[in-house]
């Protein structure tokens, strides 16, 4: 759950830059491939730490005891500090160091996300330069947001993990804005762009994608004039209109 709900907030923001690029087929497997190759291995990676210190544990029960059992998980997982006062209220004794594994798998997220966040730079940069429509609008500042939020706080996480680094998060804020504020943003964004009345065609490629079929798209073709898109059903209403006055 702890990598699940950021993740997939970062995924949903991959689908929104497939969409920006057309959802062609060529930028789907591109996409995909990409955020699989940085993603995967951070859960095999989990995976097998939790196996080695399920496997630890349970030697260690059955071999040594409650008293020696703690022990040994500080010398075989990692070296441990004194507990800090939020662990003393979770009643632990000591805090362990996030292992060698556990550190690896933050920094390749933290690389997933900003190749993501540059990404999402150059195809607004050169491909929607131009166009100054709602939804763009709504994606550089919600987007915006969503990416310097996320790249901070994953910064922030990955560098506390470093042995040594001087300053400490003692109530462990960083993880928590993690699983709570990234995925606020992100949602943020999908109800901002799902809100928008915007008849263009990347609005309706979107859509389709993220959300449920668009009413309007079953009614209506849409046209691009000089970045502009126009409903032709609304362009005829207004031509009828004018013949009447």
């Amino acid at each position: 759950m702890i990598r699940i709900s950021p993740d997939s907030a970062e995924a949903t923001l991959w689908v929104c830059l497939y969409a920006l690029l057309g959802a062609k087929t060529k930028y789907f497997v591109v996409l995909v491939g990409t955020y699989m190759v940085l993603t995967i291995p951070n859960y095999i990676t989990l995976i097998m730490n939790s196996i080695v210190y399920a496997g630890e544990i349970w030697t260690l029960i059955e071999l040594c005891g409650h008293i020696k059992l703690t022990m040994g998980i500080h010398r075989n997982l990692g070296k441990a500090r004194p507990a800090s006062a939020f662990d003393k209220a979770l009643g632990y004794a000591c805090y362990l160091f996030p292992s060698p594994r556990y550190r690896f798998s933050r920094w390749f997220t933290l690389a997933r996300t900003m190749i993501s966040a540059l990404l999402v730079i150059f195809t607004l940069v050169f491909r929607y330069r131009q166009q100054k429509g709602s939804l763009i609008k709504v994606i550089r500042r919600d987007g915006g947001v969503y990416y310097l939020s996320n790249l901070a706080v994953r910064l922030a996480t990955s560098i506390q993990d470093v042995p040594g680094f001087p300053v400490r998060d003692p109530y462990y804020t960083t993880n928590a804005l993690l699983l709570l504020v990234v995925p606020i943003f992100a949602n943020s964004l999908l109800l901002n762009l799902k809100k928008l009345d915007d008849a263009g065609p990347t609005r309706r490629v979107i859509s389709t994608i993220l959300f449920e079929k668009d009413r309007r798209d079953e009614s209506s073709t849409w046209d691009i004039d000089d970045g502009a898109t126009r409903s032709t059903e609304d362009t005829a209403v207004e031509r009828t209109n004018t013949i009447e006055a």
